[in-house]
């Protein structure tokens, strides 16, 4: 999540979507490493959405608008997401391994990869000196502790969503959903009240 959250301050929302739209290769690469056999018209059809959906969202964008300065800071933003990509392809097929080797339920998956995943975090913002500002911040705005206990409820609900859909299908199946979810939230992006005029 890193890489690509921070790949956003080097290009544009339109190429991170197109960068990620090719999570399914990744997978599959890990998957095949890790000892999962695919067939052909897997690849086939990873091939197929991942092309397809990198022409259509692609076409006509321009993720730079040139000077050197903007390509370089364009290709330290296309490493991050290529170091995301790496990240996603290897969590995920490692959590597929998981789940054939040990059978942990969805609930039990989703919590040793948080317990796991918030060690790493605080070691990591300890490491960048952050603690001290998201202190003086919450003490500063008391009222964000609502906003974070909704997002967080909502990241926990798709969370189940997508474990189970590991638990179930694997973890390609789910990494085609979140690309075509990826894809649809590009062609008909969300309407927000601030984004309407009357």
């Amino acid at each position: 999540m890193y890489g690509s959250s921070t790949a956003l301050m080097y290009v544009s929302y339109p190429t991170q979507v197109v960068a990620k739209s090719c999570k399914m290769i990744p997978v599959m690469v890990m998957g095949v490493i890790l000892g999962k056999k695919y067939s052909k018209i897997k690849y086939v059809c990873v091939a197929m959405i991942t092309f397809g959906v990198f022409l259509f969202i692609y076409k006509g964008k321009s993720a730079i608008r040139g000077g050197e300065n903007e390509d370089n800071a364009h290709f330290v933003g296309l490493l991050l997401l290529l170091f995301s990509l790496g990240c996603d392809g290897f969590t995920s097929a490692f959590e597929e391994k998981v789940v054939s080797l040990y059978n942990p339920s969805t609930l039990q998956l989703m919590l040793f990869c948080n317990f796991y995943g918030s060690i790493l975090t605080f070691i990591g913002i300890l490491i960048q000196g952050e603690i001290m500002p998201a202190v003086a911040f919450f003490l500063a705005h008391p009222s964000i502790l609502v906003d974070i206990l909704w997002y967080a409820t909502m990241g926990a609900i798709g969370q189940l969503f997508i474990f189970g859909t590991i638990r179930e299908f694997g973890a390609l199946v789910c990494s085609t959903a979140t690309t075509l979810r990826k894809f649809f939230n590009v062609i008909c992006p969300p309407i927000h009240p601030a984004q309407t005029s009357v």
